[in-house]
């Protein structure tokens, strides 16, 4: 599933962020999560906003977890994870990353 945010530009609809799950298990209870928002549209809320909606409806769907990668060095991502109560761990394969997981709220 995904969800977009668009906005109207020059009468044409452009898409500024996305985000996404996908099961990571075959009991149907994980999903992958990922989020991107355009750079000039950063910290307005429009992650956050699509986050939330994205959560609700895996909730819906009888997700109970979830798990995403980030960049370490991307801080307003990993702020964004706790806000919405993941926990962050390191990923052991990459330093540079860091793995949000938790329970979907």
């Amino acid at each position: 599933m995904a969800f977009v945010a668009v906005i109207l530009e020059s009468d044409a609809e452009q898409i500024i962020g996305v985000a996404r799950y996908a099961a990571s298990d075959e009991q149907g209870m994980d999903c992958e999560f990922a989020v991107a928002v355009a750079d000039e549209w950063q910290l307005r809320g429009v992650g956050t906003a699509l986050m939330r909606l994205l959560f609700d409806y895996a909730r819906s769907q009888g997700f109970t977890q979830t798990h995403g990668p980030i960049l370490a060095a991307n801080t307003h991502m990993v702020e964004l994870a706790h806000d919405l109560g993941l926990k962050i761990r390191h990923a052991p394969e990459d330093w540079r990353v860091v793995e949000a997981l938790g329970a979907i709220r």
